[in-house]
Order: structure tokens, then C-alpha cells, then sequence
């Protein structure tokens, strides 16, 4: 979503706190299945992946 939030007029009067907590996404580090081939690499397009 965006902007602040929307609430009813009446609870503008109100002695609570209201707004909004951003959230993000990191991405991290590879983490191979456990059953993989031992010494399978990570492909290139996994490791050279950004957003």
C-alpha cells in the first residue's frame, strides 16, 4: 500500500497512535537443497541475481 493511513474522522480525536510500518525484502545468500549432488554449484544466474 501507500500513502498514510485512512481512518474514520471521529477517530482523529482519539489519544491512540496510528500510521504505518515499512516493510522490505533483503535478499540473501543461496542456500542449497540439502539432498543436491555434494559439489553442485550455484548457476551463475543465482549468484549474479540483484533486484
Amino acid at each position: 500500500r501507500t500513502g498514510p493511513p485512512i481512518d474514520e474522522e471521529e477517530d482523529y480525536l482519539l489519544d491512540t497512535w496510528a500510521g504505518v510500518i515499512p516493510l522490505g525484502i533483503d535478499v540473501g545468500e543461496p542456500i542449497a537443497d540439502p539432498r543436491l549432488v555434494s559439489g553442485t554449484p550455484v548457476p551463475e544466474h543465482i549468484t549474479e541475481w540483484q533486484r
